[in-house]
Formats: C-alpha cells, structure tokens, sequence
C-alpha cells in the first residue's frame, strides 16, 4: 500500500481528491467498513469532516470543537476510534 500510496500522492495535487485515495486504499486494505479524516480549521478554529466513506456516512459539513470529548481522546490516545459496531462488522468480515 505505501509504495502506491506515495506514488499516487506524487500526482494528486488537489487535497480533496488526496484524502478521498487515502481513505478509498485504507478501506480497502484493511477492509473498515467505516473510515473518516478531521482536518483542524485554522481560521474557524475547529474540526472538520474532509473526507468519510462507510455505510453510515457522517453528515457533510460536521464539524467539532477542539474541547469535545472525541477530539481530546484521539489527541491522548493518538490511535484510531473503534466501536464496538465496527468491531463486530470486522469479526463478520473475518468469518
């Protein structure tokens, strides 16, 4: 995945369209049934959904505050948010 990862992010110039290959090989790869990507807003000064793929999509245009509960987790744990829905749709998939 690296290898054409970076190759791809080479000829991609639009951050959009970046992040949506991103989240497509990530998907793929690991096969997630729900994948998402918060960018900060310097100038709003919050989170901001950029990209989302999966069965239950988020809203287009949801943002988070840098106080909110989820934020302040991803920023301790520096890990990925996996719920107990996506683990049982990943067991699924494994069976």
């Amino acid at each position: 995945m690296g290898t054409r990862a970076a190759a791809k992010e080479f000829q991609i110039h639009d951050l959009q369209k970046l992040l949506e290959v991103i989240i497509r090989m990530l998907t793929k790869s690991m096969r997630l049934t729900h994948a998402a990507v918060v960018l900060w807003d310097r100038k709003k000064e919050q989170y901001g959904l950029a990209v989302c793929r999966g069965d239950a999509a988020l809203p287009p245009g949801l943002t988070l505050e840098k106080d909110e509960a989820v934020i302040e987790w991803l920023q301790k744990e520096r890990a990925a948010l996996v719920t107990e829905g996506h683990r049982a749709g990943r067991a699924a998939v494994d069976a």
